[in-house]
């Protein structure tokens, strides 16, 4: 139906019709005073005269959605107290990455990332205490970054694996099957070889099902690539409960040994668990 025009004051139809009223106002008159207007009345008034065709309905807008949005402290998994002290005079612009101070210990992610940005920014200004602490955000943040890669490929070397395995059983030609040259593929997106695509593939995907606790540790920011690497080189031949021991014992102790010693731990541990491990690891080698 069209809009009817609203007639104005002094013009036939009367006075236009009042505008609803707003209930955080209560009762209280456009005016300002309090005359015994009924709020509920009026708006049941106004919603008759839209039904009726008196008053044009607004038109419809098409407001663009807002975009996602991250609550950085729920991203983070941070508790809001703590998140409100960061944000305080001692949090984003002062002493955040001191020692015993909340971002010193925080976990990898979207909170630290903008802390560690933030206290960049003002880096001259960091007392030395604070500007190890940056360094040490910026390396969990790394580890983090890490685990997100080796995360990505993992899933990816699964999915080709299954695909190359549906093909085969459909009886596919060799260099016809679908997912049969997944390294080259991983290569040619890291710009590296096929041969260490196919070494980052193995890597990935012993992490992501034989070896969940050091992968944990990668993705939490305690335990950095090298460390990782080295568990992984030590455990390749081993049997899945040996390798199961091996990363509950080394991924602990990981975090607190420098990569050449925990490299000699790993070698000693797989000698201890299997020999015949550490001949196949040579001869492999």
């Amino acid at each position: 139906m069209a809009a009817v025009p609203i007639p104005g004051p002094g013009q036939p139809g009367g006075e236009q019709p009042p505008l609803p009223a707003d209930p955080a106002r209560g009762r209280t008159a456009p005016g300002g005073g309090d005359d015994g207007w009924d709020a509920d009345a009026d708006l049941a008034r106004f919603l008759a005269g839209v039904d009726a065709g008196r008053i044009p309905e607004p038109p419809d807008e098409d407001v663009p959605a807002p975009a996602v949005t991250v609550t950085l402290g729920e991203a983070a998994d941070v508790d809001p107290a703590a998140l409100a002290a960061m944000a305080g005079p001692d949090g984003l612009g002062g002493e955040g990455f001191a020692q015993d101070k909340t971002a010193d210990a925080l976990r990898p992610g979207p909170l630290l990332a903008a802390l560690a940005e933030n206290a960049a920014a003002g880096m001259p200004g960091l007392s030395d205490d604070e500007l190890l602490g940056l360094v040490s955000a910026a390396r969990r943040l790394q580890n983090r970054a890490e685990y997100l890669e080796l995360a990505g490929i993992a899933e990816f070397t699964a999915r080709r694996a299954a695909q190359f395995q549906g093909s085969k059983a459909r009886g596919e030609p060799r260099g016809c099957r679908a997912g049969e040259f997944a390294d080259a593929e991983l290569a040619s997106e890291l710009l590296t070889t096929g041969h260490e695509g196919s070494g980052r593939m193995d890597l990935a995907t012993s992490l992501a099902t034989r070896l969940p606790r050091t992968f944990a540790g990668l993705a939490d920011g305690t335990i950095d690539s090298g460390r990782a690497s080295a568990i992984w080189y030590y455990t390749r031949f081993l049997a899945d409960p040996d390798a199961a021991h091996a990363d509950a014992v080394l991924a602990a102790a990981a975090p607190g040994l420098r990569y050449d010693q925990l490299a000699r731990k790993a070698a000693a541990l797989e000698m201890k668990l299997d020999p015949g491990a550490v001949r196949q690891r040579r001869e492999h080698a």
